[in-house]
């Protein structure tokens, strides 16, 4: 009996962060939370950084279509995003033909702070 205890216990986060809800037959999604990211580039100079955009780019496995989301980078090197996700998942920073992974989750805040050095 306490095996089964733990292992609900265990089972009931992943459970719970699911992706739809089945109710009665009829596919109902569960609602989605903002998700902010927030980037920090330290050393970076727009006259000499050839790059002003960075591309975030999330796949969502509840329905396979990937997200991209466009954003500016201010000239002290910062930019915030704020998008809606349903469930944790990495997300795919491009900048400048470059790329980092992060991982991001629903109704939190993700800094990433890139050295230009």
């Amino acid at each position: 009996m306490k095996k089964l205890i733990i292992i609900c216990l265990l089972i009931y986060p992943f459970i719970s962060a699911g992706q739809t809800l089945y109710s009665s037959g009829a596919h109902v999604p569960l609602h989605s939370r903002e998700v902010t990211i927030n980037i920090f580039f330290e050393g970076y100079n727009p006259k000499v950084n050839a790059f002003r955009f960075l591309k975030l780019i999330c796949f969502p496995l509840y329905n396979g279509v990937s997200t991209a989301v466009v954003c500016e980078i201010d000239s002290s090197g910062k930019d915030s995003v704020t998008f809606p996700l349903i469930t944790p998942q990495e997300i795919m920073l491009l900048a400048d033909g470059s790329f980092a992974m992060m991982y991001a989750f629903p109704g939190h805040t993700t800094n990433v702070y890139l050295d230009m050095a």
